[in-house]
């Protein structure tokens, strides 16, 4: 987990980002998941970030938040472990032959919670640990590197900006609508590992496949042919090549077509 102070000029105002890890290796998806929630609350609860890092003894009410803050995780837990996942996204565990795994996905649909829910069977009953390998890529011709602190574009197409930057708003704009991401999400136990990834252009419904807008993740796993690291290492690249890979549908994300 990740924590970037930012001052809003502004305001005055002290402000600090908190976000997931890039890259993740080979965690409990549970505990992983579990400590990401909890900390996200105590956040949006305001607890100073000092005592978030133990810096600090937490105050009575920061410890109020806390624990409100795990009362709110185990229910989420208990809603993800009680969600229905499909026969077939399960019996994905069961093979180690490719044309199985590509017969078992067609037609398959899934939420961000089916996968999470997968991503914790998987670990809590068939002893599969998680990674998560994450690129990011700037459009030609822009340095990440002067990119500010964190920046949004509202809804007015404006661009509202944290930090110093060399870059102008229509720059910064660029890059956050045409940089390149991509995130593979991946459970594994010894050789054995199946990686669900995208691009947030995937995700998000930018893409076309089935002939519309359908945000989707791309499979493939062990038996594809690939080892281990060069799976990472396409991840990490600004352009992966894996071939023709099953598609899964994503619902109750991005821009679903009509």
């Amino acid at each position: 987990m990740r924590f970037q102070q930012i001052l809003d000029k502004k305001t005055g105002q002290l402000l600090f980002r908190f976000s997931e890890d890039d890259d993740i290796e080979s965690v409990n998806p549970i505990k992983y998941f579990g400590d990401f929630f909890i900390v996200n609350k105590m956040v949006l609860g305001g607890i100073p970030l000092d005592e978030i890092k133990g810096e600090k003894t937490p105050s009575e009410s920061s410890m109020e938040i806390y624990n409100k803050s795990i009362d709110l995780w185990v229910k989420k837990k208990d809603e993800i472990l009680k969600t229905q996942i499909p026969v077939n996204l399960l019996k994905l565990l069961e093979t180690n032959k490719k044309n199985d795994q590509v017969q078992l996905l067609k037609g398959i649909e899934i939420t961000p919670m089916i996968l999470l829910a997968f991503i914790f069977e998987a670990h809590g009953k068939h002893g599969f640990n998680y990674s998560q390998y994450k690129s990011e890529f700037s459009p030609n011709g822009i340095d990440a590197t002067k990119m500010p602190y964190a920046s949004l574009i509202k809804e007015d197409g404006d661009v509202e900006i944290y930090g110093n930057t060399e870059l102008t708003k229509g720059q910064i704009k660029q890059v956050i609508q045409h940089r390149k991401v991509t995130v593979g999400k991946i459970i594994e136990k010894g050789d054995i590992w199946h990686c669900f990834f995208a691009t947030y252009k995937s995700l998000n419904g930018d893409e076309i496949w089935l002939g519309k807008n359908q945000p989707h993740f791309h499979y493939l796993s062990n038996v594809f042919g690939l080892t281990r690291e060069k799976l990472q290492k396409e991840l990490k690249s600004k352009t992966y090549n894996f071939g023709n890979v099953p598609h899964i549908k994503l619902l109750n994300y991005g821009k679903q077509p009509e």
